[in-house]
């Protein structure tokens, strides 16, 4: 249970069902002894409490005895905590110093206070759970099957604190009668109870505070949120330009600016999700219309309904052009399970977006960042500077209100009319030709939705409450209650009588555009509704069954349809992308909970006082992609994991003295066409692949996915990497490259110049988690399936280390033996067939004939050619030595004269090099 209130609720009623098995320990039945024995054990555990309570009373009415009565019952609530602390001291967690024995002894604590604390108020639940039962066993044999599910008890468990001193003020009332007789027997034994008694006493408070919801408060003062947005309003303007028409709809893959190959017309599911989730981002943080979202979303789904599927997954790769899936047609869990986690985020998106009012406060922060951009390129012509100033200055001290931001829209319009005097040609100017399509949208949206804005404007004084009413609701009234709250007011003007003419006609125009409004409205909620039924369709399609291997219980890696093979590998670690392929699927209820059970758990250490799961490569992205939409629990592995990461990717980029954030990311690497090549880098200490610490490749968008877990180091991080020129018009470029064998000569490093789509989808939504509190993570759990399934996301932390680095060395001595060989000795190489002799070490064999040929291979490839000819044999592998002297050369053709050695160990072939 999520609340002490439920919590309690339960545990009553568990209790009450292990006393109502009191009849079956007397039965003669067929209940073993050991049966009957954990029944008891169970009746024994809930008296535990109430015993503890009545020693500590019975003490306190005792004339002998009482220190050594509060002295059992103490020591019967220690017990098991000093137990825990002694296992943690002596033996502790492998690889963890006196710091991380420290941080768990600290948790045992925690968690011995909170079952200290609770103690009056649990004596008196179980006392009144254990008369209870009794009472209905054997008086009235009634309600023996009350009953309530762990939902219900949850819902009706009231969560203020008022709700938690009314349910437990019996807990606070045995503190008080424990302390006035504890006062009344001696001053000694008061001192000694009254920390104790302060406690109980409280013990509400303690409750209701440690129930509360935990929420991780990312602070941002103005200047870093102001930064954060202007990077967020970039970023989308990568998915602006190319998720359009031109590319039907579907997100491309990459876009490389430098060598310039332009656009890779590609793109997969998690380049799609990505797609669709940037327009919702787009429209929390005030950079695009609702009914922009709307449009762009259709033409998103119905490019998508036209490609071909396999049983409800897309294809790993399609070309956006021909909307053609390319070869080999090839589905991937992964994939599939982004795109599936991100159809479920944007169908609560569009419910939570038409449960709040058309305009707040991010329609002015989107203005205004998009005014600061245009601002700052508008710096680089002479004579020009500061050219919106006046108008950002106003936006700053504004609060949200339809007649101003209607104004101020239009004064903008109008001041960019001044840039004529100028001879600047707005359409030139990249952020100023943004702004202008963007106000000109928004007026379009306002023309719709609050045709009767202009005559709130115009204000003639009649039914002025209404006006005032109006003009709030706008930001104020929910979406979805718009429509009825407008009706409402239509009916309320209809009653008003006006002998003025002019009055009459602006009233009945007043009514009219209202009716519009509501109309248009409607349709607009119409339009979002049969979005989310699309969204959920193409969900509910999607089979994760096929993908499963219920043997392993584990996601193999894709199925390939042409070749009809499963991918030979799977996926088996929890620190993985794959984390939210394998919750969406169990969410579902495609596959079981088992898959979750089965995910490596593998504990590692990260470096000084740093624990956590171990991940393949390292990188970022396994770790911190699914948390875009999964909660964090704070205190949980996962927790603890996180933290761990983004602190050990710190200190390895700062013994490099280099900006942090590793991942898989392009390098500064060609193929022959002159595309950067793509690879996972990862930090040494965190991943399990060998081989890590020869690159080092710094990916910008690692550290605004930490944003979520560390928004201070994470800013200053994000602050260097614009000292180093990597912040462009479409956001951060891809990464920069340390790698010495790969920079330019005269360089420290190589900029990557080319944007991820997949990258840029991922830095929007960690962008608008830290700006909007988590808004992703809480809507994706708003879905019944996620909540449901969301305890999967609260294991608590592991303190083992299971995975070991350390580098083990053994002295073994070498034994060797006399073996009996058998050796084959040739004089000539004119066999009638070839002699051959053939060594192998299991994985490498190698076979040469008496007359120089042979092949040699690993496993299953062969080093170089060979084929097999009984008449010359002259393929092989042939050594040709050059005598200077005599300009002539030799190889190892077996000579007649020479002596040729075959036996298992050693083939031995001498080369006649001209008489030596």
């Amino acid at each position: 249970p999520a609340y002490y209130n439920s919590s309690c609720k339960r545990l009553h009623r568990w209790v009450r069902g292990d006393w109502q098995l009191i009849p079956w320990i007397f039965k003669r039945t067929s209940i073993n002894r050991l049966s009957k024995w954990k029944i008891v054990d169970n009746l024994r555990r809930s008296l535990l409490a109430p015993s503890v309570v009545i020693l500590i009373l019975i003490s306190l009415f005792s004339y002998y005895g009482t220190n050594e009565m509060i002295t059992v019952a103490f020591l019967s609530v220690i017990a098991p905590i000093l137990f825990n602390i002694s296992e943690v001291i002596i033996f502790p967690s492998k690889g963890i110093g006196l710091s991380g024995r420290i941080y768990s002894v600290k948790n045992v604590l925690k968690q011995f206070f909170l079952i200290f604390a609770f103690i009056p108020h649990r004596a008196y639940l179980m006392i009144d759970a254990i008369i209870r039962t009794l009472y209905r066993i054997f008086v009235s044999k009634k309600n023996l099957l009350e009953w309530q599910t762990a939902e219900e008890a949850e819902k009706t468990s009231r969560k203020d604190l008022k709700g938690y001193i009314k349910s437990m003020w019996v807990g606070s009332l045995i503190a008080l009668l424990i302390l006035y007789l504890s006062i009344r027997k001696s001053n000694e034994l008061a001192i000694l109870l009254v920390p104790a008694c302060i406690i109980w006493f409280i013990s509400p408070y303690i409750a209701f505070y440690v129930s509360r919801d935990m929420k991780d408060k990312l602070y941002l003062n103005k200047d870093n949120r102001r930064l954060l947005v202007n990077i967020a309003r970039r970023t989308w303007a990568y998915f602006e330009d190319f998720v359009c028409e031109d590319t039907n709809w579907l997100a491309p893959d990459n876009y490389q600016e430098e060598p310039y190959k332009g656009i890779a017309y590609r793109t997969s599911p998690t380049n799609i999700g990505m797609g669709i989730t940037s327009n919702i981002v787009a429209y929390d943080l005030g950079f695009i219309t609702l009914k922009n979202v709307i449009n762009r979303l259709e033409n998103i789904l119905f490019s998508m309904n036209k490609l071909d599927k396999y049983e409800g997954h897309f294809y790993n790769w399609y070309d956006i052009k021909t909307g053609k899936p390319l070869n080999p047609r090839y589905i991937s869990a992964v994939d599939s399970g982004n795109l599936v986690g991100y159809l479920w985020l944007t169908e609560e998106s569009l419910k939570d977006i038409i449960n709040k009012p058309l305009l707040s406060k991010k329609n002015i922060d989107g203005l205004l960042s998009l005014l600061e951009l245009a601002n700052e390129e508008l710096k680089k012509e002479e004579d020009i500077d500061n050219f919106y100033f006046n108008i950002m200055f106003i936006l700053k001290e504004m609060e949200p209100d339809i007649v101003f931001i209607n104004n101020i829209f239009i004064k903008i319009l109008n001041k960019q009319k001044e840039l004529e005097n100028f001879n600047v040609d707005i359409n030139k100017f990249y952020w100023n030709k943004k702004l202008y399509d963007f106000l000109n949208e928004s007026l379009q949206e306002f023309k719709k939705l609050i045709p009767w804005k202009d005559q709130i404007i115009e204000n003639i004084g009649i039914c002025k409450d209404v006006i005032e009413e109006i003009r709030e609701f706008v930001t104020k009234v929910p979406i979805q209650k718009m429509p009825n709250k407008i009706n409402c007011i239509i009916k309320n003007l209809e009653q008003i009588k006006t002998d003025d003419n002019y009055e009459r006609e602006w009233l009945l125009n007043f009514i009219k555009n209202l009716n519009i409004s509501s109309q248009n409205i409607k349709n607009l909620i119409q339009n979002i509704h049969e979005l989310n039924f699309k969204l959920d369709e193409l969900a509910k399609n999607t089979d994760f069954k096929i993908l499963y291997n219920e043997d392993r219980k584990l996601f193999t890696i894709g199925y390939n349809i042409d070749s009809g093979e499963y991918g030979n590998s799977y996926y088996d670690l929890l620190a993985s992308e794959a984390r939210q392929a394998s919750f969406v699927a169990i969410a579902k209820g495609d596959i079981p909970q088992d898959n979750w059970i089965t995910l490596g758990r593998a504990i590692t250490y990260m470096g000084k006082k740093l624990k956590g799961l171990a991940s393949w490569s390292g990188t970022m992205f396994e770790y911190f992609m699914p948390l875009l939409i999964m909660k964090n629990y704070e205190g949980t592995l996962l927790d603890q994991t996180y933290k761990s990461v983004i602190k050990g990717q710190q200190l390895y980029a700062k013994d490099k003295k280099i900006p942090w954030g590793i991942s898989e990311s392009a390098f500064y690497h060609f193929d022959g066409d002159k595309n950067y090549q793509y690879m996972a880098f990862g930090v040494p200490g965190i991943g399990i692949k060998r081989g890590l610490s020869k690159d080092l490749v710094i990916s910008p968008y690692s550290t605004v996915l930490a944003l979520q877990k560390d928004v201070i180091g994470s800013i200053e991080n994000i602050n260097r990497l614009i000292d180093c020129e990597l912040l462009d018009k479409y956001g951060f470029y891809e990464a920069v490259d340390y790698t010495k064998n790969r920079i330019p000569k005269g360089k420290s490093k190589a900029i990557i110049k080319s944007f991820m789509v997949h990258h840029q989808g991922m830095s929007l939504m960690a962008l608008n988690n830290t700006l909007n509190n988590n808004i992703l993570q809480n809507r994706f759990h708003n879905k019944p399936e996620v909540k449901a399934t969301e305890l999967l996301l609260q294991e608590r932390e592991n303190n083992r280390i299971i995975y070991d680095r350390s580098i083990k060395k053994y002295n073994t001595e070498l034994k060797l033996h006399d073996i009996d060989q058998y050796s084959r000795i040739y004089n000539t190489a004119k066999t009638d067939i070839p002699r051959v002799g053939v060594l192998s070490n299991g994985s490498y064999s190698l076979m040469l004939s008496n007359r120089g040929g042979g092949y040699s291979k690993k496993d299953d490839i062969t080093i170089y050619r060979w084929r097999e000819d009984l008449t010359s044999d002259s393929k092989g592998l042939f050594f040709y030595i050059k005598n200077k002297l005599k300009f002539k050369f030799s190889y190892n053709k077996s000579e007649d004269s020479l002596q040729l050695l075959f036996n298992v160990l050693i083939v031995s072939l001498p080369l006649c090099l001209n008489g030596f």
